[in-house]
């Protein structure tokens, strides 16, 4: 039998309790019980607890197996961690998840046949979707700061606009204002260093270090111009870093440097910061979509334009097309303009015969005149560029923005290699072909973000981007100028 010492102050009998006696101190006899008993009390509540502990684990494990189920079921909607209000789950809520949900997205078949033509259905909830994500991370990595400093290449294409709109957009819409922009990382000397830098998204989403000397991240972390511990903070950033020695130069700078907060848009990139910075070393990072989905879906912008073609090319004007592809290297001859080509291309009536083959005839312009092709005229091709902007307009990102959605919505259906090309085209509801490059990384943005949309579909070859013209068109009333010489629409243009 054994008590329990205690103090005079404690809660106990009366002193004169026949029950007590005092030895080195008070000792409790009344609640004495066997040790037996009370080996087996807290044998008892160990059990308890860890059946408890096992019960909690099944729920989470029949959670994680439901988010994971949810996010193959609604097209692999990814969120910031931890949030409750979006619509879109969160893949970064199932730890370690990362890789399984981008390889499950990649397994599970889109719902929809890629080798038919793209429908004229429209992805808005995806958009949406993706839209709120970007809210979402956004407003809680910077929702310490209300200015900030930019590090920002000024606007040359239309791409570079789509970016320079949607973030100014989002950092309106998180009341943040720039404090000072700069466009060349070795010469960036803020007034204030401590504030937060903001790095923008490039325009290419390649980035190859193969081809390009460096990042303007890395050249800013590289310059010496900035303190060890100014937070810096990424627009989707390509991190796909194939050249060994900039590889080391990467991670060497970004171990240095003790605040950094990057967002990636494809799996690699996203992989090679999760694999290289685990967590604990002052980087933190993010798979989000790209920052031109902050735009929101846009359907309406499409029914203020006419459609003026049936089909319209936007590709790089420096690889693509093939050079071995002939009678498509002579529409590439006809407008190269910073980095684009662009090809308008009407089909004519007779463009698809009665059995269904199309033959790829065109005319084309130099200059003022008119060049005919010498085998028909059943396709008319102009030379187009992104916009016919004066000087005092090409600072006007909002303008160039509009210029260039205007320009896209002309065609029923644009074949393109440009991954924002592709994603305006999504925002603005209008069918595409997205033409495969391995030298690019659109698919690797595409196979995460859009592959469920019905509105795009992927292709090997040129061959086979006209291929799925001719049955887009075939299967929506035909040629435009046909449509409106009979007076009628394209199935693919009701709704308009």
């Amino acid at each position: 039998m054994f008590g329990f010492k205690t103090t005079p102050s404690a809660i106990l009998p009366a002193p004169s309790s026949p029950r007590l006696r005092s030895r080195t101190g008070l000792r409790l006899k009344m609640f004495s019980l066997p040790r037996r008993t009370i080996f087996i009390f807290f044998c008892g509540v160990f059990l308890i607890t860890l059946l408890t502990i096992v019960h909690q684990l099944q729920l989470t494990t029949s959670q994680v197996k439901n988010y994971t189920t949810w996010i193959r079921d609604h097209g692999g909607h990814v969120s910031v961690a931890g949030d409750t209000t979006s619509t879109a789950t969160t893949a970064a809520d199932l730890p370690g998840s990362t890789e399984v949900y981008i390889q499950e997205q990649l397994e599970v078949p889109p719902p929809h046949d890629p080798s038919s033509p793209p429908d004229s259905k429209g992805c808005e909830a995806l958009v949406e979707s993706h839209r709120k994500t970007l809210l979402n991370t956004f407003s809680k990595s910077l929702r310490p700061y209300t200015t900030v400093n930019l590090l920002a290449n000024p606007p040359i294409t239309p791409e570079d606009a789509f970016i320079s709109v949607s973030q100014s957009l989002l950092l309106q819409h998180l009341g943040i204002t720039i404090s000072e922009s700069c466009s060349t990382p070795k010469t960036c000397n803020f007034t204030d260093p401590t504030l937060p830098i903001l790095i923008s998204s490039p325009s290419s989403p390649s980035l190859n270090p193969l081809e390009k000397p460096s990042t303007p991240l890395l050249t800013l972390l590289q310059s010496g111009n900035i303190q060890n511990d100014t937070p810096i903070h990424g627009f989707p950033l390509p991190h796909r870093h194939l050249d060994p020695i900039r590889t080391k130069e990467t991670l060497t700078a970004y171990h240095a440097h003790q605040n950094l907060h990057l967002t990636a848009s494809d799996s690699i990139s996203h992989s090679f910061l999760t694999t290289n910075f685990p967590g604990s070393s002052g980087l933190q990072s993010h798979l989000i979509p790209d920052i031109t989905f902050f735009l929101g879906s846009r359907p309406d912008l499409k029914s203020r334009y006419q459609r003026r073609v049936d089909v319209l090319i936007l590709g790089s004007g420096t690889s693509w097309p093939d050079p071995k592809e002939d009678w498509i290297n002579k529409w590439r001859s006809l407008d190269i303009k910073k980095g684009f080509w662009s090809v308008k291309v009407d089909f004519r009536p007779h463009g698809i015969n009665e059995t269904g083959e199309w033959t790829p005839d065109q005319t084309y312009k130099e200059g003022d005149k008119w060049h005919a092709d010498p085998r028909t005229q059943t396709v008319k091709t102009w030379r187009g560029t992104w916009s016919e902007l004066t000087d005092a307009d090409q600072g006007d990102d909002w303008k160039r923005t509009l210029t260039a959605m205007e320009h896209i919505a002309s065609a029923r259906l644009v074949i393109t290699d440009r991954l924002h090309v592709h994603i305006m085209a999504t925002i603005l509801n209008i069918p595409h072909i997205l033409l495969d490059r391995s030298s690019e990384g659109v698919l690797l943005d595409h196979d995460v973000w859009t592959r469920t949309c019905g509105n795009v579909r992927v292709v090997g070859s040129i061959e086979d981007a006209w291929d799925m013209a001719k049955g887009f068109l075939g299967a929506n009333g035909g040629g435009l100028e046909w449509l409106v010489g009979e007076g009628r629409r394209g199935s693919d243009m009701v709704e308009e």
